[in-house]
């Protein structure tokens, strides 16, 4: 690639205030203005900016090595979009902020050479503009089915994949050009003319490629209006665009009434009106015996009836009578929609033998019970079809019946039924009948229509009863493309990293379609399924989805992380910048939204990393890092602060975007908490957390470990709390000894089952097993919690300190209640604290008080820097009711406030009953 120089006979320069003000270096500013390029406006400049390297020793500023880059970027084509097939030159901001910085810098190596300096960057910057589908429509949450216009931030959606997501935002309604998209199982979907898709084209990049056989698809992300228009190919109109099939929703399990195997057998070969059933397989009367029921023949018929409260259970349910299959069956756990689909192809179901693969079909003349397996098999991710036709028996018209057919394999069997699942084919690698063909697309009469982001990393969710994938970067991209050919490293090694395989292709396949709609690369790059291939140089780039994959042989150049904010663990991430150790300037490319405020994750240690670096407390010359977003004090709606927050204001995301993001936050708390994250750059959760972290941070008083806190309280006056997890949950005992100036010391001590573990790392990036290490959390041997170990912990603080009383939570305590009496408790310390509104509601305003009363100079709470009690008050939010009145809640459903709850407890006891407080001085010297 060739460079561009410009000489302009003169530059003026900005003065020294501006230049501060814009967070702009005057090399920058001099290379901008230098190369016509204007400089970014002041609402642009980021909130946060690491220091450039200008201090560091031999450090320079080359304009060639920025040239470089931007002609690179100016050859790539947009893909989509009104700026498709037009060059992909970055805006001013990101020249200014991001591009100049990171690769102008450069400093001298021993042999002479000139080395970029810095080697890691971090973007952390407010989203763009998202697209719609109708709101009518109905989608499933975790709590069941919504109208996809009554969605609202916080709710919670399946992915592509089948996991839940959240939903981050929600447009207005729009009224715009509509298409009705056909699939080849059956599904259609009407969505408005901004939608994109996802889709694989047969095509792939190059027709006539494709036509000799030289080229597979590829993937590719499509408006709609070129999907109508490319949808057929070649001269017997094959179809050209597949979209992913739909993975299993993943589902909590439910309480049902009856077992959801016995329930598909009654469905599919029951008495409508009577507890009896039908059968000449006694492998099938096996399962009502095993569930404690009576199973009695009827005469010499192959009728049984099933007594023991089967006939009553039926009627609950209310399926007597009338043959359906209930709600909250078909949207139960994964393994109750499998059961319960399983005895319905038990009985009503059959394997289709012939040339091909076996497929399995369900014959009913009962339409809600087809259309009930249609979707429980879409739902455990088959391609399944529903056909109608007559059904006759001697030759007479008996009325319509259904069929419902899909392919399986005996890896995962619709059949219970040993000999049906034998006739089964092995499964020996992907099909068509793992994804969707579009056979149509037409032009259809508009209706209202809404869009949403959610957070998953494909930004698709699944829409409608059908279950149909819909779609929710050009920084990253001309990034990676630069350096796997332009960086002038031999053998360059780039990867796309995400958290799972499937999340890497998405932050893969747009880099993927700059390169297949670039026509200057065509011949020196070669893009294949899972990798980019740059010919002169055999450098290449390819998807890494785990950390034991990214310490395989790994020698990177660069690599890629999009949306660090969804990483569940750090691994992946510090494998990768490990492993960059004899490349001579590599860059590790991490460019995000901001998260909702969760501790310890990735995305908040290298956020935190961030800010250290811009305040100037650390000092690292090769991290640069940029942060756009408004300030806590701003207002949210703004025409101002949405400049503020985002530095493509009026082209990406839009004016009118963001105003009616605004208009529907105002009215809603869940809106607005979206809003402000998405849209302003604001670390916050979707509830509102009720503790003020950087609050609870100054009151910590002296950081210490708990084994010394043990020996320094030893003797003083003291309140317990404990709180219970279940069987396989956090358990929490806390200890508050007040002082004479009305403040408090706490020590927080936390147990977990061995076999709870890998789970808490997973919710705490890893940091439960680091808990463990430091003392601070007691693993139990087993799967579930050893109480034996709390009562042994509460019966030797008994005799090491001045315990008035022990509040508890009542549930699930009474075994440990009477072992701790048997074990020598006076039962008159023991006090049980009821968990409502009117009992908390006084303890955790004064624990607020308390938290927001002290400083560092004075702290009220001091807990000593416990991180699992910092974890579980970060996790804290309430429930209100309309006099004010408050008690704890969980932000999310899987976090954990076993601790709070045991404060709570224990700070319940010390204000009702109060004991004479001891001074914190009366053991220990002043100045000790």
């Amino acid at each position: 690639m060739t460079t561009t120089t410009h000489s302009p006979d003169h530059v003026d320069l900005p003065d020294k205030e501006t230049l501060d003000r814009l967070k702009i270096s005057p090399e920058v500013a001099y290379y901008m203005l230098s190369r016509g390029m204007s400089l970014p406006e002041e609402w642009q400049a980021p909130k946060i900016k690491t220091p450039e390297p200008r201090d560091v020793e031999g450090a320079v500023f080359d304009p060639a090595r920025v040239d470089k880059v931007l002609v690179c970027f100016h050859a790539l084509r947009h893909t989509q979009g009104q700026w498709a097939g037009k060059p992909l030159d970055p805006d001013p901001w990101q020249v200014a902020w991001i591009l100049a910085p990171v690769f102008g810098w450069v400093k001298p190596e021993e042999d002479g050479t000139y080395v970029r300096i810095i080697r890691d960057l971090y973007v952390d910057v407010p989203r763009k503009n998202g697209k719609g589908v109708p709101i009518d429509g109905d989608i499933l949450t975790d709590k069941g089915w919504k109208k996809f216009g009554q969605l609202k931030p916080g709710d919670m959606v399946h992915a592509i994949d089948g996991t839940l997501t959240e939903v981050t935002w929600c447009s207005d309604v729009h009224h715009l050009e509509c298409y009705e998209v056909t699939l080849s199982d059956g599904r259609k979907l009407t969505c408005d003319r901004d939608h994109l898709w996802t889709v694989f084209d047969r095509w792939g990049h190059d027709p006539e490629m494709w036509k000799k056989n030289k080229q597979k698809g590829a993937w590719k992300e499509l408006g709609i209006e070129e999907v109508a228009n490319n949808y057929l190919m070649g001269k017997r109109n094959d179809r050209r665009y597949s979209i992913q099939l739909q993975g299993t929703l993943h589902r909590d399990p439910v309480e049902l009434g009856i077992d959801p195997y016995l329930l598909g057998l009654w469905l599919g070969d029951g008495c409508t009106d009577m507890a009896r059933f039908t059968t000449i397989d006694n492998e099938l009367l096996t399962p009502f015996k095993e569930a404690g029921y009576s199973v009695r023949r009827v005469s010499d018929s192959v009728s049984y009836g099933i007594s023991g409260g089967f006939l009553t259970a039926l009627r609950t349910l209310g399926v007597l009578g009338d043959k359906h299959v209930p709600e909250e069956y078909l949207i139960a756990g994964d393994e109750q929609r499998l059961a319960l689909l399983q005895g319905l192809m038990d009985t009503d179901g059959t394997v289709i033998v012939g040339p091909n693969t076996p497929r399995v079909e369900f014959c009913t003349t009962n339409r809600n019970l087809a259309d009930s397996v249609l979707f429980l098999a879409r739902s455990l991710g088959w391609k399944a079809t529903v056909s109608e036709s007559r059904a006759t028996l001697h030759g007479k018209d008996c009325g319509p019946k259904w069929r419902v057919c899909w392919t399986a394999f005996r890896d995962k069997s619709p059949f219970r039924l040993t000999r049906k699942t034998e006739k089964l084919a092995e499964y020996t690698g992907p099909t068509r009948s793992q994804s969707l063909q579009i056979t149509n697309v037409t032009r259809v009469k508009s209706v209202p229509t809404m869009c949403i982001s959610v957070s998953h990393p494909s930004k698709q969710y699944l829409y409608g009863k059908d279950l149909i994938p819909c779609h929710n970067s050009t920084l990253s991209g001309g990034i990676a493309v630069y350096m796997l050919g332009g960086d002038g490293e031999p053998g360059a090694q780039v990867v796309c990293a995400a958290s799972t395989e499937h999340q890497a292709s998405f932050v893969f396949a747009p880099i993927k379609l700059l390169v297949q709609k670039t026509p200057a690369l065509k011949g020196v790059m070669t893009a294949h399924q899972k990798r980019i291939v740059h010919n002169p140089s055999g450098s290449y780039m390819e998807v890494i989805s785990s950390a034991a994959d990214a310490a395989h042989g790994m020698n990177l150049h660069c690599f890629i992380c999009d949306e660090l904010h969804v990483y569940k663990s750090p691994d992946l991430v510090r494998t990768l910048e490990t492993g960059r150790g004899s490349r001579r300037q590599p860059l590790g490319v991490r460019i995000t939204t901001p998260d909702d405020g969760k501790s310890n994750t990735i995305y908040d240690l290298t956020r935190r990393y961030v800010e250290q670096l811009a305040a100037g407390t650390i000092s690292d010359h090769t991290y640069y890092g940029v942060v756009w977003g408004a300030d806590e004090a701003d207002d949210p709606f703004a025409e101002e602060t949405q400049r503020k927050a985002n530095p493509g204001y009026g082209k990406s995301p839009s004016a009118e975007y963001l105003q009616a993001a605004a208009n529907k936050a105002k009215n809603s708390p869940a809106e607005l908490a979206s809003y402000l994250r998405l849209h302003l750059g604001l670390r916050t959760k979707q509830s509102v957390r009720y503790l003020d972290m950087g609050a609870w941070d100054r009151n910590s008083g002296d950081l210490a470990s708990n084994d010394v806190l043990a020996q320094r309280f030893k003797g003083r006056t003291c309140y317990g709390g404990w709180d219970l997890g279940a069987v396989s949950d956090l358990t929490a005992w806390v200890l508050l000894f007040p002082a004479q100036d009305g403040s408090y010391d706490a020590l927080a001590r936390f147990w977990a089952p061995e076999g709870d573990m890998p789970s808490l790392d997973k919710r705490t990036s890893g940091m439960a097993s680091v808990w463990a290490r430091d003392g601070y959390l007691t693993v139990t041997p087993g799967d579930v919690t050893d109480y034996s170990y709390i009562e042994r912990q509460i019966m030797s603080d008994l005799a090491d300190y001045d315990l008035q009383t022990i509040g508890y939570d009542p549930w699930n305590a009474t075994q440990v209640s009477n072992d701790l009496q048997e074990q020598g408790l006076d039962v008159d310390r023991l006090t049980v604290v009821r968990q409502g509104m009117k009992t908390l509601s006084p303890v955790l305003k004064e624990l607020q008080r308390l938290i927001l009363t002290g400083t560092a100079e004075t702290p009220l709470v001091r807990h000593h820097g416990n991180p699992v009690l910092r974890w579980n008050v970060d996790n804290l939010a309430v429930k209100s009711d309309v006099n004010g009145n408050v008690m704890p809640d969980k932000l999310n459903g899987a976090d954990k406030i076993d601790g709070v709850a045991a404060l709570l407890n224990a700070l319940s006891e010390a204000l009702t009953r109060p004991a004479p407080a001891r001074s914190i001085y009366e053991e220990e010297s002043l100045f000790a």
